[in-house]
């Protein structure tokens, strides 16, 4: 799945589905029983498919900061309502797996938009974790990649140190 807020408060959603020819026609009578009304859907095979998705990798996004998140599957839409919301103020997209319920969300804007996007985030309780794995100097002296610490911390490090007392797995990575 692919979601870009634009402007006008029009979306595109990209959704690729891969299975039998009618498993992916079930899946789409299913999408779009699912989607808001107003909504209109084009369905894209052969090379226009893959030009799409080719546009969409390519999208020149130079000084964006990129934060993995994580959701349960069945708030995706709830998902792409917040990020509609963070997508109205300033430029935002989510790709991800939908099934699975990870992603990346790349957000664009000044510094102050990309600290402030990922303080959203992060407080948003959609959102399981949310990991900065890109940004600028700016933006990586002002939020800590991991975020806050989990209360359940502790008994992870205790766990951590049951299976490996000296420290030497994971060595410097992580919040652990």
């Amino acid at each position: 799945v692919a979601f870009a807020p634009a402007l006008d408060d029009r979306a595109t959603l990209l959704v690729k589905f891969e299975s039998v020819e009618q498993a992916v026609e079930a899946a789409l009578v299913e999408a779009r029983a699912g989607a808001p009304r107003e909504t209109t859907t084009r369905v894209l095979r052969g090379r226009e498919e893959l030009e799409c998705w080719d546009r969409h990798a390519s999208d020149d996004w130079q000084d964006e900061a990129v934060v993995r998140v994580s959701w349960l599957p069945a708030q995706l839409g709830a998902v792409l309502e917040l990020v509609a919301d963070l997508g109205r103020r300033g430029r935002l997209a989510l790709t991800g797996r939908a099934g699975v319920g990870a992603g990346l969300i790349r957000i664009g804007g000044s510094a102050d938009e990309q600290v402030a996007a990922i303080d959203t985030t992060r407080r948003a309780p959609l959102f399981g974790h949310v990991v900065v794995r890109h940004g600028s100097l700016d933006v990586r002296t002002r939020v800590s990649p991991w975020g806050e610490p989990a209360p359940s911390l502790g008994v992870a490090r205790a766990i951590a140190r049951a299976w490996d007392p000296r420290g030497t797995l994971n060595l410097g990575r992580g919040p652990l």
